[in-house]
């Protein structure tokens, strides 16, 4: 069976064909790097990561995996301007965004997504001379527009030649204002347009931009930014598969696809695919709600970075999914059963005539991940093999290997021997507690785990993880 995915712009489980032999050119929308990101972004890169594993190590294809950086927009220059009033716009921006591009990065290797997997990780700001050569192609092809000193797309002009509303069946008549694209303080033609170009506003970064004998010093609208670098990255379209949260379909994901068939004539990808929302209690997790949760934060309730990326990518990528401490520790307790297997498999003893290979099983697990990543299946599949005597000891530890490169999670214990040091804080820490001194107990847990140790209280007594564990 080969690779089956849900394609958003048809709404329906597609083969996967790449456009070019064995190439696969994959493109995910990145952060916007003005905060420390979210558990409920985290899932929308550990979703992407999970499909690039499964592409390059399971069906082995060579993969182009490209990330953007958003570091201009409303946010980033808002920011930039609270944290460095004294220093200037364009200079503040530079300084503000790239702590938090380090701190993005710095979350994404914890939970295992390697910066040198990435074929590209393009920024906005180096990317302004892309953008605005593809403002021209639009412009000049009739469907963009300037006014007072910003420019945007008419999609009056977009509808004559082509559709708008692809991705989430929409009708143009169904548009509202009030969108990050729509809302905007600028006079322009029709509440529907969107801006490709932002013209300058006093304390603000801008990039001078030549079009039509005119100087319109500003900077990029938001949906641009996708469309120019993907097709640097790239060069030809279309390339193969766009991800991002489901949140992104419209309107920007559908802008992507109007301003890419209005400047190079050309529909930019094959496959469409978007994860769902993570939930707190029963709401989308945002940081406009205040619902938020941080790697950080899970980590101060004592939960390690394997058993959240374990919890967020072995349930399904297209499922709401509930964020609960009980959930978190239901994937760590699945996930310590086959690490503990693994710990004893090298001491069971196992007849010649009860050996059994696991071709079977890997079938069962590769045909789960080719049904559109069904990583609850594949999990459920690989805790067949924990039967004590039953397989071959040597093909199923290769499997479970396997399988924990591809989940991203090492599935094989690590026997670590824990330092005396470690020992001793967490003894003095649980005096501590008996003695109901909890910010000294505090500062023993947060030194702990500089030693990269978790730390779980068990009654009285207590037990120590390392977060590789």
């Amino acid at each position: 069976m080969s690779l089956q995915l849900f394609n958003t712009l048809t709404r329906k489980k597609e083969e996967f064909r790449p456009v070019r032999d064995n190439r696969v050119d994959f493109y995910s929308c990145g952060p916007t790097v003005y905060n420390v990101v979210h558990i409920g972004n985290l899932r929308s890169f550990l979703f992407a990561d999970t499909l690039y594993r499964w592409l390059r190590y399971g069906l082995g294809h060579d993969v182009r995996w490209v990330m953007n950086i958003t570091d201009v927009d409303d946010k980033t220059i808002r920011d930039s301007k609270r944290d460095h009033p004294e220093k200037d716009p364009m200079e503040a921006l530079t300084l503000f965004t790239r702590k938090y591009e380090e701190l993005f990065f710095d979350n994404l290797k914890r939970l295992h997504i390697e910066r040198e997997n990435f074929y590209k990780n393009p920024r906005a700001t180096e990317s302004i001379e892309e953008m605005q050569e593809l403002i021209r192609l639009i412009v000049e092809n009739g469907i963009g527009y300037e006014k007072e000193g910003s420019v945007y797309f008419s999609l009056e002009k977009h509808l004559k030649g082509a559709q708008y509303g692809k991705l989430v069946n929409l009708r143009l008549d169904q548009l509202k204002t009030g969108t990050r694209s729509l809302a905007d303080e600028i006079e322009k033609e029709n509440v529907q347009d969107f801006v490709l170009w932002k013209a300058k506003k006093e304390g603000e970064p801008a990039w001078d931009f030549h079009l039509n004998g005119k100087n319109l010093p500003g900077r990029p609208g938001w949906h641009i930014e996708c469309s120019a670098m993907a097709k640097a990255a790239f060069e030809e379209f279309p390339f193969d598969i766009h991800s991002g949260g489901i949140d992104l379909q419209f309107p920007h994901h559908e802008d992507e696809i109007a301003q890419s068939l209005a400047g190079y004539k050309k529909d930019p990808v094959r496959y469409w695919v978007h994860n769902e929302h993570l939930l707190v209690n029963g709401e989308k997790m945002s940081k406009s709600l205040g619902n938020f949760f941080t790697l950080d934060d899970l980590k101060k309730k004592g939960h390690s970075e394997d058993a959240i990326r374990f919890f967020l990518v072995t349930n399904h990528y297209r499922t709401k999914l509930n964020l609960t401490e009980e959930a978190i520790e239901a994937s760590a307790a699945g996930l310590e059963r086959i690490r503990n297997f693994t710990r004893e498999v090298g001491k069971m003893k196992t007849t010649p005539e009860k050996r059994e290979g696991v071709s079977g099983i890997r079938d069962k697990f590769i045909a789960a991940m080719n049904d559109d990543l069904n990583t609850p299946k594949a999990v459920s599949v690989l805790f067949e093999l924990l039967v004590p005597g039953r397989f071959d000891p040597e093909e199923r530890m290769e499997f479970i290997i396997f399988a924990g490169k591809i989940l991203g999670v090492s599935l094989v214990a690590i026997e670590q021997e824990i330092p005396r040091e470690v020992i001793a804080l967490a003894e003095k820490r649980k005096e501590a507690r008996k003695n109901a001194e909890w910010a000294l107990s505090d500062e023993l847990r947060k030194e702990i785990e500089s030693f990269g140790y978790i730390v779980r209280d068990q009654g009285e007594d207590f037990e120590l993880i390392h977060e590789s564990s």
